[in-house]
């Protein structure tokens, strides 16, 4: 039978591109696996959105405290943030393992509530804003030391102290913000590292509390830099001022640490007062003030490392080390009625450290000049953890004094000079608070003393 060729139908074959798979987008994947997309798995998503909106919140939080500069890098409260957003991270991250989530976040929030509780936590890691949290180091005598070949910047700030500041006569706008910046040598002192040109000239050693570090002058303006300048660079003046300290830690420095360098000084200057006066009126004052102000200004560290930046670690550690630990904490005595007037066994210390301070000095050849405590009379000084038992107001005729004391045990010692700054002459433009210079201030008290120290130190 045959078939015409005309009845067969040919079928052509229609051939299909192969199918292109298209990679699914990484955010895609990861919304799926944190159950974000459709069908939602809230046992997932829920503890990764909520450790994702605090981590949101503490991010904003830093921005905000960072341009208004108040959060810096290497700074106590720096690395609590951190470490707060590492955990949010690796909360988020582990959302599947919803308990785990769950218990990072919460470890997390009652983190932030013992940081911003003062009530708490009260030594407030939070609020640790400069980058002279790291600038001191603890010392087992000293109690707290410039922290060697260290660099860094901080910036004047009145936020709580700025109705007090403007009752003092300070210029709040002007110096709100002021950059300051700080140079410790090798040898742990405030100033430029020394050089052979430098030891080749006479030595002057200058001792004090904060307002001989100048905490709140910047390098090149301190008035131990200005009075070297003053006295035209015949003698190199050597910084050794530390924040708090007084003449307790100085009868330490001077006795036991005079030889950091290899050359003894042709003179010690003691710019003295305020870090003294604080004892006054305290219950069975320790000659070596380890009753009180010792206690105030130890930097120790915490036994756990994490305990730095952790406030829940840290309330831990404290709790422990006051049930074991031997070293008592400062006794409560702010809040206790304050008292008007001055202090015998605090006079009788006083003179006793300042006879010792120029005892020690005149045995090893090395003249030993006091100066008294400037100050902004006009700063309401109060009731506080640096004058726990002083009126407010009594601050001014305390410090008057000590210095006629100062003044009057110089005179009794052989080889001791008092210089009296004149204190009639500083006005409030030489202040950024009770007795710390401003850049004026440091240079008018140098040049008030420049001829004095010059000639007596010949």
């Amino acid at each position: 039978m045959s078939t015409n060729s005309t009845d067969v139908q040919e079928y052509s074959v229609v051939k299909h591109p192969p199918e292109i798979k298209v990679p699914t987008p990484l955010w895609l994947k990861l919304r799926a696996y944190y159950g974000l997309i459709r069908p939602y798995n809230f046992r997932v998503a829920i503890p990764c959105l909520l450790n994702v909106c605090v981590l949101t919140a503490v991010v904003c939080v830093c921005v905000f405290l960072f341009f208004g500069k108040s959060l810096s890098i290497g700074t106590a409260r720096f690395y609590f943030y951190c470490y707060i957003a590492v955990l949010l991270l690796v909360a988020a991250a582990l959302s599947k393992a919803r308990v785990l989530s769950y218990m990072i976040l919460s470890w997390c929030l009652i983190e932030l509530g013992l940081a911003f509780s003062s009530a708490l936590y009260p030594r407030d890691i939070v609020k640790r804003t400069n980058p002279d949290d790291l600038a001191f180091i603890y010392h087992p005598l000293l109690q707290l030391v410039p922290r060697p070949n260290y660099h860094y910047t901080t910036h004047l700030n009145f936020r709580n102290v700025e109705e007090k500041a403007k009752a003092g006569g300070i210029d709040v706008a002007a110096l709100q913000g002021l950059e300051i910046a700080f140079d410790h040598n090798s040898l742990g002192l405030r100033g430029k590292e020394l050089t052979p040109d430098d030891l080749s000239k006479d030595l002057i050693f200058v001792y004090g509390g904060s307002t001989t570090y100048d905490s709140s002058v910047t390098q090149g303006e301190t008035w131990t830099e200005h009075l070297q300048s003053d006295l035209d660079n015949q003698y190199t003046v050597l910084n050794f001022g530390v924040v708090a300290h007084s003449t307790e830690e100085h009868v330490i420095e001077t006795a036991f640490y005079q030889d950091v360098v290899p050359k003894r000084p042709v003179c010690a200057i003691y710019y003295e007062g305020w870090n003294d006066v604080i004892n006054v009126h305290l219950d069975n004052l320790d000659g070596a003030y380890a009753n009180y102000h010792v206690l105030t200004t130890a930097v120790r560290r915490p036994d756990i490392s994490l305990a730095s930046y952790s406030p829940l670690l840290l309330f831990l550690n404290d709790m422990v080390k006051n049930r074991f630990d031997t070293v008592p904490k400062v006794p409560k005595i702010v809040g206790r009625a304050p008292v008007n007037g001055s202090d015998p066994r605090l006079e009788a210390v006083y003179i006793e450290h300042l006879k010792t301070l120029a005892g020690i000095n005149n045995s090893r050849g090395i003249k030993t000049i006091f100066i008294g405590q400037i100050i902004n009379k006009d700063y309401p000084q109060g009731p506080n953890v640096w004058a726990p038992l002083i009126k407010k107001g009594g601050f001014p005729p305390l410090i008057e004094r000590f210095n006629s004391i100062m003044k009057d045990t110089a005179a009794s010692m052989p080889g001791t000079k008092y210089i009296d700054a004149g204190n009639q002459d500083f006005q409030h433009s030489d202040f950024v608070d009770y007795a710390h210079f401003t850049i004026v201030g440091a240079r008018k008290f140098a040049s008030h003393i420049a001829n004095q120290v010059g000639s007596f130190c010949k």
